[in-house]
């Protein structure tokens, strides 16, 4: 296995990405790896799903968001748009510098939590739909797409942020701080507002290619009552239970999950 990290640049300053390549991963799509919120591109479940699919043949990319592990820029400026902007930056750039990523014409989105979510943001503005706050040009061919895998996509922020609540924090709804403290970090009042205005399963709902969903039955964060809302969004999309499972798919979920 080849591992080559590769800057991609942006207007919003340098986004770090991780590719790990070999021989057998030609032909085959390019699977971006997105993280959660206040996680990176070298933590689990990413790291660990990115190996997963290495091990059957797949060439990968890993990529931290801005604000987060090796990229530039600052965690409050940081919102599920400005996130969903990275990956389209990333996308764009693989499709106009093919040769940078192993040649790869084709691309999966494989995203966890937050970054599940906004690879359906990115998925649903590659394919024609509008996200709310998002001034995207339609540069990116929908043709590039070739499906989406998703571990518990975070499709609830828009009613957490709306209830005051984000993971098991609590804040006032009526009057969102300028930072709402995050397992040591901040996520900056912008960030609720931008979340509150996704509309978020009629806008990832213009998404109709493959999708593979993994949600943990014991998942305290992305709760399995969301179920029938997704699949109500993406009628096409596989939905996958993992027993046991827990919203940062540890080693045993996380294998079940690879192997899925």
């Amino acid at each position: 296995m080849n591992i080559k990290e590769i800057i991609v640049p942006s207007p919003s300053g340098d986004v770090f990405t991780v590719l790990a390549s070999s021989e057998s991963g030609h032909g085959r799509p390019l699977v971006i790896l997105c993280h959660g919120l206040m996680m990176n591109c070298s933590q689990n479940p990413v790291l660990g799903v990115s190996d997963g699919f290495n091990d059957a043949g797949y060439d990968t990319l890993r990529m931290d968001f801005r604000g987060s592990g090796r990229s530039s820029g600052e965690i409050m400026e940081m919102t599920p748009v400005t996130e969903t902007i990275d990956l389209l930056t990333v996308v764009k750039y693989i499709t106009e510098y093919p040769d940078l990523f192993g040649g790869h014409s084709r691309i999966v989105l494989c995203g966890h939590s937050l970054g599940g979510l906004v690879s359906l943001l990115a998925a649903s503005a590659i394919s024609g739909g509008t996200v709310p706050g998002l001034d995207y040009d339609g540069s990116i061919s929908a043709d590039c797409l070739a499906g989406l895998v998703l571990l518990a996509p975070a499709v609830n922020i828009e009613a957490d942020s709306k209830a005051g609540r984000v993971a098991t924090v609590t804040f006032d709804p009526a009057n969102i701080p300028e930072c709402v403290e995050v397992w040591g970090s901040c996520l900056s009042r912008k960030y609720f507002i931008a979340a509150r205005a996704l509309d978020t399963f009629r806008t990832i709902s213009a998404y109709h290619g493959a999708a593979c969903v993994l949600l943990g039955e014991r998942d305290r964060i992305v709760e399995l009552d969301l179920a029938d809302k997704i699949k109500a969004a993406l009628p096409q999309a596989e939905l996958h239970v993992i027993p046991h499972g827990d919203h940062l798919f540890s080693r045993g979920v996380r294998l079940k999950a690879v192997d899925i």
